[in-house]
């Protein structure tokens, strides 16, 4: 049996959240903005992120890719707020 759930509209997890998590541990406090500028709220694909976080940072970008993805995927929790319906 498998399982797939899409989360369209952030209600499973917050994924903004998860992101401010990770981008906060790698880059600091003070850098969340603009990490949070550049991801356009999940909108900006992967590569291009990833790019523009080598630009203003250095490193690979191959590397920053797989960290990007898999800290995000380390940061995830299911959303805390109760569910309107």
């Amino acid at each position: 049996m498998l399982l797939l759930l899409i989360d369209l509209d952030n209600t499973l997890i917050d994924r903004r959240a998860a992101y401010k998590g990770w981008a906060e541990s790698h880059f600091g406090e003070s850098e969340v903005p603009w990490l949070v500028e550049a991801d356009q709220d999940g909108y900006e694909k992967r590569e291009v992120l990833a790019a523009k976080f080598v630009a203003r940072y250095g490193g690979d970008e191959r590397r920053m890719l797989t960290e990007l993805r898999a800290g995000m995927v380390e940061q995830l929790s299911p959303d805390p707020r109760p569910t309107q319906r």
